[in-house]
């Protein structure tokens, strides 16, 4: 009796400036979350600060980016989490006190007042920092 190994092809939409833009975000961030210090590169994303739907204009601005951690990426992207003004990090508090897992909450709570790891040069613009505060109601 014959085996066959079934796989899936997941296909996603990619951008020209994509591969480029994570190589040049990783190496900005020395291959680490901003957040957390998480070096594998297997689970690090450059997260853009302002979406490419919402801006495309700015969309391969490395001064849009961060280098973020899945876990952090998502609560970034999800507006739990947000960057100030002094680079730290700040949590929702209205998004936050929803939250019901406990583990992951602890996690983002711990992250308060912590100032991101900063690149040395092309730092995130805090005129964008602003408005990924505004675009998650934030202010």
């Amino acid at each position: 009796v014959g085996f066959y190994k079934l796989t899936r092809v997941f296909l996603r939409p990619s951008r020209k400036f994509q591969a480029p833009l994570r190589k040049d975000v990783l190496i900005l961030y020395d291959r680490k979350c901003c957040m957390c210090g998480l070096n594998n590169e297997d689970f690090l994303r450059a997260a853009h600060i302002i979406p490419v739907e919402v801006d495309p204009n700015i969309a391969a601005d490395r001064m849009n980016c961060l280098m973020l951690c899945v876990i952090h990426d998502i609560a970034f992207e999800k507006g739990l989490i947000y960057v100030d003004d002094n680079y730290q990090i700040q949590v929702n508090n209205n998004q936050i006190s929803k939250m019901t897992h406990t583990i992951l909450k602890s996690e983002l709570i711990s992250r308060i007042n912590q100032k991101i790891t900063l690149p040395k040069t092309l730092k995130p613009k805090k005129e964008f920092l602003e408005r990924h505060k505004k675009l998650h109601c934030i202010i």
